[in-house]
């Protein structure tokens, strides 16, 4: 193989890889103009394959295809870099340049009609200092002036770059010299084949030299990019670390104000449904203070006044003893032991006849080995709550009323049902009973809390309550817990026993003197009282003597009731099993913690009597007043 075919092979090989580089590049965003530049490439090495039959001495009929096909193949490689310098340069292609890039591919198509270009004779041509001979194909007048218009377009994409480099294009100016290089070349390959010129054909160096001009400028274009991409990833970052912390102090401002609205929204509630009682006691209590007569009688509907009076606070109450099981969702988790249902229905009946009275036959049917997951003090009074629902459902004048409560089991699961044959819900109602504060009772009949809070207690078991209600049919409310194993379960020793016909004593322990005084008062009529002001006269008074029942307040200076009954638990543990705690609400963490675990009885403030009396029997620390 002669060097001329060998520099034509390996020019070819050049352009390929350059130009499968190319469309590889050309696929990333940015880089779409090296779809030309991968055109014109392929275009090379078409041109630079077919000089090796010019090279080696083929042929004539061989030697004029291939002169053709090259026509064709310049044709292409100039209009690539036509559509490519646009691209690059970043220029709009308007119609007319669209055109001007179409001419040359245009005009070189004729060199596939024979005798058009090339009339079919040969002739050679040497450069004998390089001992170096070619064949050519002789073109005619029309191919010659095709060729040079080629070499015109050729210099006409070179100016181009010569005043983008002027403008500051990056890699014009390397563009410039490789396509000045190429230009030279082919004013070269075009005077030595006229016999002008005597010179070896280098029009594929000419080819060479461009394509590897632009094959280098790929990989400095890549390591610019590169770098650009580096120093956006950075500041990236740093804008993401910037915009992260202002969206967590936004999303921070955004949960306090959200928690803000929460609160007042749930505030306003509170107050709305305290002050209406609340303005029934203060009225009644500034009428009686001011119609009193000089000589102490009150007016003559007094007795009308503290009824009134009493059935707001207790309405209060009510209001309080619910935010206040609403305040243990937010304590520790609660501790879970096996509790039997039918103890829950029966306690949830006697605290509901006693609140309701009987106008409405309550009636339970509970197996007694029914045992669910649970805290039993915290069921009684949901199961209260439902009950006593299911009775406020049932009209005044209905006389055919009634609330069964039933139990079953299944799947791992034990379902409390407290069903009425009452008024029933519209669906309407049904998907709001579960909001805060809202009630379908009238005023003074109910807070709108109860059901929420139901809920939530029992959510906070594992459990879940729900509802299933027909207007005029009644509604059958559904609590659902986890099964407790019937080994977990043990069953409560005998209440100690009291002798009958004894007033029992009761230790009252509280730090607030008025707390005191008022709960001497109350018990006093059914118990013997005594007070003490705080936790180191509670335990002063509890070494000196016995009693049936100690009621002992959780808030208290010096530990509380929590130190209280750890010390009696120590020294006389008889004594400690009969501690009952009151409280108006656990104001620390700890004292929630601790209302949580207590498995002594726990009742909220004001106290109320009839709970109270059902404690004390429980305990057997104190019975009904002598």
């Amino acid at each position: 193989m002669t060097v001329a075919a060998t520099i034509a092979l390996m020019a070819a090989a050049l352009a390929v890889y350059v130009a499968a580089l190319s469309r590889r590049f050309s696929l990333a965003p940015g880089w779409r103009d090296l779809r030309w530049f991968s055109l014109a490439a392929l275009a090379v090495a078409g041109y630079a394959a077919l000089d090796v039959p010019t090279a080696v001495i083929a042929a004539d009929s061989l030697v004029v295809l291939a002169s053709r096909a090259q026509f064709v193949c310049a044709g292409v490689h100039l209009f690539a870099w036509l559509r490519y310098s646009d691209t690059h340069l970043g220029v709009r292609p308007s119609r007319a340049r669209t055109a001007l890039a179409v001419v040359p591919l245009a005009l070189t198509l004729f060199a596939l009609v024979p005798e058009i270009f090339y009339g079919g004779a040969v002739r050679i041509h040497t450069f004998a200092p390089f001992g170096i001979s070619y064949k050519d194909a002789v073109p005619t007048a029309f191919g010659e002036l095709v060729y040079a218009l080629v070499i015109g377009f050729v210099g006409y994409v070179t100016a181009r770059y010569a005043l983008a480099w002027r403008r500051g294009v990056p890699q014009a100016a390397l563009h410039f010299f490789a396509l000045a290089f190429l230009l030279a070349m082919a004013t070269n390959d075009a005077l030595a084949a006229s016999g002008v010129l005597n010179s070896p054909y280098l029009i594929d160096l000419g080819f060479i030299v461009p394509i590897g001009a632009v094959g280098y400028s790929l990989t400095a274009r890549f390591a610019a990019d590169a770098r650009a991409l580096a120093e956006l990833r950075l500041r990236l970052e740093s804008l993401v670390d910037d915009r992260t912390r202002d969206l967590a102090r936004a999303q921070e401002a955004l949960h306090r104000a959200e928690k803000l609205a929460a609160l007042g929204q749930f505030a306003a509630g509170v107050a709305h449904e305290v002050n209406n009682p609340a303005a029934v006691v203060a009225a009644n209590l500034k009428y009686l203070a001011e119609c009193r007569t000089d000589d102490g009688a009150w007016p003559a509907d007094t007795g009308d006044c503290v009824s009134e009076s009493l059935t707001a606070m207790d309405r209060i109450a009510r209001i309080v003893r619910q935010l206040l099981d609403a305040s243990r969702l937010a304590a520790a988790p609660v501790a879970v032991e096996a509790v039997s249902l039918a103890r829950v229905a029966q306690e949830s009946l006697r605290t509901a006849r006693a609140r309701c009275g009987q106008r409405v036959p309550l009636e339970a049917n509970v197996p007694e080995d029914v045992l669910a997951l649970g805290q039993e003090s915290m069921l009684v009074q949901i199961a209260v709550n439902l009950v006593v629902n299911a009775v406020q459902a049932i009209p005044a004048d209905r006389g055919d009323g009634k609330v069964r409560v039933t139990a079953s089991r299944g799947g791992g699961r034990v379902r409390l049902a407290v069903e009425d044959n009452g008024s029933g819900m519209t669906e309407e109602v049904l998907r709001r009973i579960f909001e805060p504060f809202f009630s379908t009772k009238p005023f003074g009949g109910g807070t709108g809390l109860g059901l929420a809070v139901s809920r939530g207690l029992v959510q906070s078991l594992g459990g879940d309550l729900r509802f299933e209600s027909e207007v005029g049919r009644g509604t059958r409310a559904l609590v659902e817990l986890p099964e407790a194993p019937a080994r977990a379960h043990h069953a409560g020793g005998p209440p100690r026993s009291v002798p009958v016909g004894r007033r029992r004593r009761i230790l009252v322990v509280d730090d607030e003197p008025a707390v005191l005084r008022s709960l001497a008062r109350g018990l006093s009529s059914r118990y013997i009282v005594e007070t003490a002001g705080g936790v180191d006269e509670g335990l002063l008074r509890l070494s000196r003597a016995r009693y049936d029942l100690v009621l002992c307040d959780v808030m208290m200076p010096v530990g509380g009731g929590e130190r209280l009954h750890g010390e009696l638990a120590r020294r006389d543990p008889e004594q400690a099993a009969l501690v009952v705690f009151i409280t108006g609400g656990a104001t620390s963490e700890d004292a929630r913690r601790f209302l949580a675990a207590q498995a002594q009885p726990v009742l909220d403030k004001p106290l109320d009597l009839v709970a109270l009396a059902a404690v004390a029997e429980r305990l057997g620390g104190a019975g009904a007043a002598a």
